[in-house]
């Protein structure tokens, strides 16, 4: 591809953008996960190298149809809530059964991990949008937070734990409280 100079015309700047993305029109999502597997995957530990092949599975049947260039952040977005929603699988019942936030956040970064790497190392060019991967222009669902927050201050203990210690339930549980909510301390 020639080099194209500040001053050329718009007309040169399309063909280029054109050339340079048609790769990843014609590339299928389909095969760009199969490459990335056997490129890619084989560098990785062998547990991740399981795990990530499972999570292929769901992105590939959700995305496989579409050409690189047409996967977009709605698109993506879509991805999530369904996944989020548990709208692939069901009970017994007929329900819903929705996937943990953390599983679904996965599979987002081995598709944003995925981009990452066509556009770096395979060179497919995806320069009309901003940011080139369009995991990152859609909201990552957040992991479950495990950490429980047993601070003890004024505005968020628990009333019943506050109503609890200061009865006097017990004779030196008030300064206890009081020393932990002071320093930030943990029950």
């Amino acid at each position: 591809m020639p080099k194209i100079g500040l001053g050329a015309p718009k007309t040169t700047w399309f063909v280029a953008c054109s050339y340079m993305r048609a790769p990843a029109e014609r590339m299928t999502f389909e095969k760009a996960i199969q490459r990335y597997i056997v490129e890619v995957t084989p560098t990785k530990r062998p547990e991740t190298q399981t795990r990530e092949s499972k999570r292929a599975q769901p992105l590939t049947s959700f995305f496989g149809r579409y050409s690189l260039a047409g996967i977009t952040p709605d698109l993506v977005a879509q991805y999530r809530d369904m996944r989020l929603a548990g709208e692939d699988r069901k009970n017994e019942d007929g329900k819903a059964i929705p996937r943990a936030a953390n599983t679904v956040r996965l599979e987002l970064a081995l598709l944003g991990h995925l981009f990452t790497v066509a556009v770096k190392e395979w060179g497919l060019g995806l320069i009309y949008r901003r940011t080139k991967n369009p995991v990152r222009r859609a909201t990552s669902a957040r992991p479950r937070e495990t950490r429980v927050d047993r601070s003890l201050s004024r505005h968020r203990a628990p009333k019943a734990v506050r109503r609890k210690c200061l009865s006097g339930a017990c004779a030196s549980a008030p300064v206890f409280v009081e020393f932990f909510r002071a320093t930030g301390g943990r029950l």
